[in-house]
């Protein structure tokens, strides 16, 4: 009851044996029929209903609700959600726009539905980018012509048999071009006009269309080409055109999202008439199809030239079906994989990350002889959850996705009975927990690649027999959509975090590509390094994208040219704007990304490294950035070249084809069946050695090497390899730990330690009647303070055994003090770049001239040599001198300029303002000092400052008393009270935030937690130079108000109260404004 009569579906095709029931519980829509005929035609059994009633009896594969509404009394009737697909997109003609998506119902579709159906590829995007569980759920449904539809069911409307040689009949179909094209039929309307004889111009306009091309100004052309006339189609179609061949035009659509290509494609498919495209419409080939290039806008000279060479061929192509295309790849053939004896099987996942398990999981959901639980972590390195134990009695097959401790705890608990599953993704070779795996309770561990299973195999002795490869899955048909005009100039790199995904290497490239065509650009797909605490708090790690940031900044050329675009899983509507997909990576076990835009017809750009040729094609390995440039600028500009390495980018990723993969885990699952066989002795034999693969143990012999060298960067790089705690290592390697780590977090801020101007007003001139003006020394010698014959103070650097970053401040501390307290008034560095960097943070805190004597240091002048003719691309140490130099009033044996000149901006100073700065005051007493001379004061008050910071600050200061715990603002600790809510505030402002201590007290260990996170700080307590330098992340400056020597808490203050607050303001950049 309710069903309506259809005939049987045809026996064969890409969805046979699969059923189909379309329901509507209200008015059936108009393109139903079409659906249904194409369905069946591809071997589908389809039931159209108004019923929704369970009953048991029933299998259905699909369940097709033409509506929302339908789709909720499917709910309400008890079918499961991964049997229901729901048509959102209400006309086929209006396309889905994302404010509206709420009140039509197509969220709460898209969270109850296995599928969504859309009509184009604009709702689409805009469902995916709208809803993120969207994601790889949304199918396009083609809008079908009537002949389209007629000649895949019936081959009703093709032009069949013998085809006359010689002139050839012009169809074209109003609806699907509408106004586009018209250039190129006005040329083949002037170029025919004169001709005694025009050849027979069929205009497809059924119904309504009619009048639209007699009347209306963008397809009136239609009607006036020479020859033509107006035709219903369909059989008069066939009629008219019986025993000759027939051609169409396809233009390139002037908005490609709106492009109707397929579209036309398919309808002259169904009638079988050859195309002639527009120049960068479509590629040469579609589907196994040719399509003639058009040689520019001209019609008339290809059809002419086609009538000359057509003799008797046909040109046709059989007809195409859409909808099977669409929907197949989400209909799964189960009979590829035999169904398990003793169904079901229980499967367990057990673990917190299921990113490259999808495919997977769905299809054991979809398969009546498994059932599917989730035993869902926090982490993989977490403990059990409360159910592990009861889920793992449960099943069958346990799955653990990823090699973590989820694995670890799955291999010590596992039953006789049960078979263990371990998929293991390559970081955890690397953590000492592998070795924590029981593996005689291990059936397999399946890799992503041969060469990291052969990693594998020499790095813990497990038996070859117990593994498996089966690569990351890759679904074409959700990742294959029409790229933007303009995508072979874009470049994606989708991820680059951490530090191993080579964003440095990316924008190499896009600075060479940019040197010939300023049409590139790059897009960064993902969070940022501070999303992850564990990458962010890590100073060396961190200074790596400082780094890069700092590029970006310094370079608008570039920086222009750079997108970030935001963390998203909706990967295929990204796509479609990337022509050019990046994998930079020092390492990667397989790297998805580029092989899900490969299967998008992006072109993979692969840096060289283990196992990258076993993964792509070997025509998109490089090894450098100029290489690859070289081949992106020669395709791109050539659009026919680009075309053809897009398709071989398509072809090439067939491999990864997310039903074949899925059906070697099905095997694997059901049946135990291992695929392929053991590492090639190739592998093994390029497998890399234990020491270095296994616990993440760097060789410090080799750092050692490289800082005696001075190839800082490379030392920290083998550095980051050790994965041990610092407590677990020897002393020596402690020390040099330090040093690379403490050199890192130095250089990334550095550029905060220079003064805005060589020489600013000094912060404590001579008092009157003073004695002579004594001079400042900084040099390499033994550590402490000496008196030169001619009465000016030396201070000598001494030894750095540990951290280079806990030293500089040590050396700076000193320095600022014995030159505030002897009134310096000049400063002279005689050493290497760390020690002139301490001099021009000394030399701008105290406002005085700063020299930097370079005679007796060449390791210095040579590196500061190097660095001026590579401005663009200095190594740190590099960076260091650069910046210190550029503070230097004068510089002595710098070569031929003793001024050196430094390309990039060089210190983040406070921009000039047309208004008074808002200066926001947390402490009275720290409010009367202030008072205007460097803005408008604000005293922000405990229950007010977050409307008194509206608009935003544009300088911060707290006094250091704040920070006592019996302080109100110290309420509670942390960063949720109301102090670290405020300098949370303020630091997402990028607004500069200082503490100034005007007591004698210092800082306890929670005000130390606070300190930490401003930019610069003053204080009374020499102890606190140190205390913050042991929690590693460190202010950019610290100064201390007290004498040098001998001085305990609040002794002796060498700088007045007024005096510290315009050395705060000096270390933030902000200059007095009278």
């Amino acid at each position: 009851m309710g069903e309506a009569d259809t005939p049987a579906p045809t026996p064969e095709g890409p969805l046979a044996g699969r059923s189909f029931r379309l329901v509507a519980v209200a008015e059936r829509p108009d393109w139903e029929p079409g659906l249904i005929a194409q369905l069946r035609a591809a071997g589908a059994a389809v039931v159209s209903t108004t019923e929704v009633v369970r009953t048991s009896s029933a299998h259905v594969d699909v369940l097709l609700a033409v509506d929302v509404e339908s789709a909720a009394a499917l709910r309400a009737a008890g079918w499961d959600r991964f049997q229901v697909w729901t048509v959102v997109q209400t006309d086929p003609g209006t396309p889905l726009m994302p404010r509206g998506l709420s009140a039509a119902g197509v969220g709460r579709a898209v969270a109850e539905s296995r599928r969504v159906v859309v009509f184009d590829e604009a709702s689409r995007s805009a469902v995916e980018s709208t809803l993120w569980n969207a994601a790889g759920k949304v199918v396009v449904m083609p809008r079908f012509t009537a002949e389209e539809v007629e000649a895949v069911s019936f081959g009703g409307n093709r032009v069949e048999g013998p085809h006359e040689p010689g002139e050839a009949i012009l169809v074209l179909h109003a609806g699907l071009l509408g106004s586009e094209g018209a250039h190129v039929l006005r040329e083949y309307s002037d170029a025919v006009r004169a001709r005694r004889h025009v050849r027979k111009v069929l205009v497809v306009a059924p119904g309504d269309l009619r009048v639209a091309v007699r009347s209306e100004a963008g397809q009136r052309h239609l009607a006036r080409i020479p020859g033509a006339s107006l035709i219903d189609g369909g059989a008069e179609l066939s009629r008219v055109a019986a025993g000759r061949r027939t051609v169409t035009v396809l233009p390139r659509w002037s908005t490609p999202q709106d492009s109707r290509a397929e579209d036309l494609l398919a309808w002259a498919a169904a009638v079988g008439a050859q195309v002639w495209a527009e120049p960068g419409a479509v590629p040469p080939q579609v589907s196994g199809r040719p399509v003639g290039q058009l040689p520019g806008d001209n019609l008339s000279a290809a059809l002419d030239w086609a009538d000359q060479h057509a003799g008797g061929t046909t040109f046709g192509a059989a007809p195409i079906n859409r909808v099977a295309q669409a929907f197949a790849p989400h209909v799964p053939a189960l009979s590829t994989v035999p169904a398990h004896a003793n169904a079901p099987l229980k499967v367990l996942f057990v673990g917190a990350d299921y990113k490259f398990a999808g495919d997977l999981v769905e299809a054991l959901i979809l398969r009546p002889d498994a059932e599917v639980r989730v035993d869902q972590w926090k982490t993989n390195g977490d403990r059990p959850t409360p159910n592990s134990a009861e889920l793992l009695a449960w099943a069958d097959v346990v799955i653990c996705e990823f090699a973590s401790r989820n694995a670890v705890w799955a291999s010590q608990h596992i039953r006789e009975h049960q078979r263990l599953i371990v998929h293991l993704h390559g970081y955890e070779l690397r953590n000492p927990l592998i070795h924590d795996i029981v593996m005689d309770r291990v059936h397999t561990v399946v890799f992503a690649s041969e060469f990291y299973r052969a990693d594998a195999v020499v790095t813990t002795g497990w038996r070859v027999e117990q593994t498996a490869v089966i690569p990351n899955s890759v679904q074409s048909a959700e990742l294959r959509r029409p790229k933007t005009a303009d995508a072979r100039f874009h470049l994606g790199l989708a991820g680059y975090v951490p530090e191993l995904k080579r964003m440095d290497r990316a924008l190499d490239l896009l600075e060479e590509l940019l040197r010939r065509d300023d049409r590139f650009v790059l897009h960064l797909r993902g969070r940022h390094p501070w999303n992850y605490p564990y990458v962010w708090r890590h100073p060396l790690r961190r200074d790596t994208y400082l780094a890069n940031y700092e590029r970006l900044r310094s370079n608008p050329r570039l920086r222009r040219a750079v997108v970030f675009d935001d963390f998203g899983p909706d990967m295929g509507n990204w796509f479609r704007n990337i022509g050019w997909m990046l994998s930079p990576s020092t390492r990667e076990t397989f790297h998805l990304a580029p092989a899900e835009g490969m299967a998008s017809g992006a072109v993979p750009v692969v840096w060289r490294r283990e196992g990258s040729d076993e993964i792509f094609p070997p025509e998109s390995l490089v090894t450098d950035a100029a290489s690859a440039a070289d081949r992106i600028h020669r395709t791109a500009g050539d659009r026919d070249a680009y075309d053809s390495a897009a398709r071989s980018a398509i072809e090439f990723a067939t491999r990864y084809e997310a039903g074949a993969v899925v059906d070697h885990w099905l095997r694997l699952i059901l049946h135990g069946e291992r695929p392929g066989g053991p590492p090639s002795p190739e592998h093994l034999q390029r497998a890399r050695p234990v020491a270095t693969a296994l616990a993440g143990r760097a060789d410090w012999n080799r750092v050692g090497r490289l800082l005696r060298d001075g190839r800082v960067e490379q030392a920290a790089a083998v550095a980051q390899e050790e994965s041990r705690p610092a407590w677990a290592q020897p002393e020596d390697v402690r020390r040099l730990a330090a040093h690379v780590n403490g050199y890192s977090a130095l250089a990334q801020r550095a550029h905060r330690l220079v003064p805005s101007a060589p020489c600013v007003p000094p912060l404590l001139p001579l008092a009157a009647g003073a004695d002579s003006a004594r001079s400042l020394t900084l040099t390499e010698g033994p550590a402490g303070t000496y008196v030169t014959r001619s009465g000016d103070i030396a201070v000598g650097r001494g030894d750095i055994l540990d951290d280079v970053n806990a030293e500089f401040d040590r050396l700076v501390d000193q320095a600022f003090r014995i030159g505030a307290q002897n009134r310096a008034t000049a400063l002279t560095v005689i050493g290497d770049e760390m020690l002139a960097l301490a001099g021009g943070a000394v030399a701008g805190w105290l406002g005085i001239p700063f020299v930097w004597d370079l005679t007796s240091e060449p390791a210095a002048r040579d590196l500061l040599m190097r660095m001026r003719a590579l401005p663009d691309a200095p190594t740190p140490q590099g960076r260091l001198a650069l910046l210190a130099a550029a503070s230097a009033t004068r510089l002595i044996g710098a070569g031929p300029a003793e001024r050196l000149p430094v390309p990039f901006e060089t210190f983040i100073g406070m921009a000039d303002l047309d208004r008074p700065r808002r200066v926001g005051v947390i402490g009275r007493s720290l409010g009367d000092l202030v008072g205007r001379s460097w803005g408008e004061p604000v005293n922000l008050s405990l229950g007010r400052w977050r409307e008194q910071t509206v608009p935003r600050l544009d300088v911060a200061l707290l006094d250091a008393q704040v920070l006592h715990p019996r302080n109100a603002w110290r309420a509670s600790e942390g960063n949720t009270g109301p102090l670290g809510a405020f300098i949370t505030h303020v630091r997402r402002h990028a607004t500069p935030l200082a503490i100034v201590d005007l007591g004698h007290e210092g800082l306890d260990s929670a005000g130390i937690a606070q300190a930490r996170r401003v930019d610069a700080v003053v204080t009374a307590h020499p102890d606190d130079v140190q205390r913050l330098h042991d929690v590693r992340i460190v202010p950019s400056q610290v100064a201390v108000s007290t004498a040098p020597w001998g001085v305990r808490s609040g002794e002796e203050h060498v700088l007045r109260p007024g005096d510290r607050v315009r050395l705060a303001m000096r270390m933030l950049g902000v200059p007095e404004t009278r």
